[in-house]
């Protein structure tokens, strides 16, 4: 029987708290009464598409002293110029304050918090500026490039200082992290990696020397590890190319590049949620739901992903270009609001995906290790996933020793794809590569 118009207004009202929508989630996977029952023309308006959209995208560039930071925002701009992109560059808010006369004398931890507590709040008053800005232009596709973001700042004080700091601001790390940037790059600092290229010269308000150069890069991941989209750009190849791997990922999401922009591997490893991860790591949950029209090869999904309740939404496509084999991966962010809409299109036939991420860097390399918390028959499984460069080949050695056998790689294996898991698969071996079999 279908649900009363009070019913599905009072359910709407309560996934609309972002508190509560967890709850509301879960009792859509458990088979209440509330059924479909918006129009399919809203489903379509929220999902993310091939096609070309309006669009503007907020990208954070970060990285310790004489990363390129600068330089890359120049000929990204020209990169993305060229491909009708309109570019917007928000300058560095520390720079501005030092050149305006600030000085680091004397800085105790009462001056700490309240030189963070400005420079984070100019930080974003400068993004929200520009993004107001870029919204007006009504541009086809506009990028804002961050010359460094809200979490630098985690980098330069305690966690003390740091926990003083967001209070002052009235925010906390998801929103900080999570919520303002769709991407976060990290560009190694040349004190690691290319040492001969490390110079103050090039900058008044750079005093570090090479060894407090890559102890801040360090901080600087550390502070940015957890979020969904954050690249770590090391030093291993020339700078052309360091900045080229920004320029295809930018391409990427935008929809304009589907090569050169790399890939994410995934590897089935044995790791339940009760065995720890025995280095530093941030751990947030996510919840996948497939929408109705997903098949095999064609997945339309509905994420959440936060810590405590406080979650980011997400809506996905994972698919093939029309005509091509080319698997092609796009994602919108959405609000809490759309995420309700969203809802309403749940495959209840299919069970719910939850997972712990824990984010963590083994050898400049940013994994997430993906344990599934449901369904049931996946409760002791879990993916290991890494970024790498277009026609890169990892090894074992690149692997953390300390999660033990690295199984088969499931990246585009369709026995392992979230539809499968969701329609019940409990396929756990075959036709993927195996690469370390040790123990």
């Amino acid at each position: 029987r279908s649900p009363s118009a009070a019913a599905l207004r009072q359910h709407r009202e309560k996934v609309m708290s972002e508190e509560n929508a967890s709850l509301a989630v879960d009792e859509l996977l458990l088979g209440s009464s509330i059924r479909p029952g918006l129009a399919d023309k809203s489903m379509a308006r929220l999902l993310p598409t091939h096609r070309p959209s309006r669009r503007v995208l907020k990208i954070c560039l970060t990285g310790g002293p004489c990363s390129g930071k600068s330089t890359s925002i120049s000929v990204i701009t020209n990169k993305m110029s060229q491909q009708g992109v309109v570019v917007f560059a928000v300058p560095e808010a520390a720079t501005l304050l030092i050149n305006g006369g600030l000085a680091f004398e004397d800085m105790n931890t009462q001056k700490v918090i309240a030189f963070q507590t400005v420079l984070l709040n100019l930080q974003m008053h400068l993004e929200n500026g520009f993004v107001t800005i870029a919204q007006a232009t009504g541009a086809q596709r506009s990028l804002i490039l961050c010359d460094r973001g809200s979490m630098d700042g985690k980098a330069y004080c305690s966690e003390e200082e740091w926990r003083a700091i967001s209070a002052n601001v009235g925010m906390d790390t998801i929103q900080l992290r999570d919520q303002r940037y769709d991407a976060v790059y990290h560009l190694a600092t040349a004190a690691n990696g290319a040492e001969q290229y490390y110079t103050l010269a090039n900058n008044t308000a750079r005093t570090e020397t090479v060894e407090q150069a890559r102890a801040i890069d360090d901080r600087l991941k550390t502070c940015w590890m957890g979020h969904p989209h954050l690249e770590l750009i090391d030093n291993s190849t020339g700078f052309e190319e360091k900045i080229g791997k920004v320029v295809r990922s930018i391409s990427e999401l935008f929809g304009l590049s589907t090569t050169g922009a790399g890939r994410v591997l995934c590897f089935l490893v044995e790791h339940s949620a009760e065995e720890k991860v025995p280095i530093h790591t941030e751990i947030s949950q996510v919840s996948t739901i497939l929408l109705r029209g997903s098949s095999v090869g064609n997945e339309l999904r509905l994420c959440k992903r936060g810590v405590n309740a406080k979650w980011s939404f997400f809506s996905q496509k994972f698919g093939t270009l029309p005509g091509s084999t080319v698997p092609v991966h796009s994602e919108r962010r959405i609000t809490s609001r759309q995420y309700s809409d969203l809802l309403f299109h749940a495959d209840l036939s299919m069970q719910g995906i939850v997972q712990n991420i824990h984010s963590f860097v083994w050898k400049s390399r940013n994994f997430e290790l993906q344990q599934f918390l449901s369904p049931r028959s996946w409760e002791d499984k879990a993916f290991l996933c890494v970024r790498v460069a277009e026609g890169e080949v990892i090894s074992p050695e690149d692997f953390p020793p300390f999660l033990g056998p690295v199984g088969i790689e499931v990246s585009q294996h369709p026995g392992y794809s979230m539809f499968e898991i969701a329609n019940g698969s409990s396929v756990f071996d075959g036709g993927g590569t195996s690469l370390r079999q040790d123990g």
